[in-house]
């Protein structure tokens, strides 16, 4: 018996790999809304992967090892984030964006 909300936790999106660990319908639309900003920034091929973990609430990211912390691909992916989750760890710092409306 499946217990998430999606049948699908897992999926790429142009080119990244992401995932959900309970299959959060608002997580995993949080994450194919960020990799669309990505995508719009030019900066997909900058994250390697998305993780959400629902048991905290809080999202991941795998950034390339190109990326470097302070440069403007960097700003760019946070802004991306800012934009699209709700939740997210950044270089070990939580921070808070702009989550979907659940409702």
């Amino acid at each position: 018996m499946y217990t998430g909300e999606v049948s699908v936790d897992a999926m790429t999106v142009f080119g990244i790999e992401i995932s959900t660990r309970h299959g959060k319908a608002y997580e995993l639309a949080e994450m194919i809304n960020f990799c669309v900003a990505l995508e719009s920034r030019g900066m997909r091929k900058k994250v390697i992967s998305v993780f959400y973990d629902s048991n905290s609430c809080c999202c991941g990211f795998e950034l390339c090892p190109s990326v470097d912390r302070y440069d403007d691909s960097e700003q760019a992916i946070l802004d991306a984030a800012k934009e699209t989750i709700g939740q997210f760890d950044w270089f070990g710092t939580v921070k808070h964006g702009a989550p979907l409306e659940r409702g």
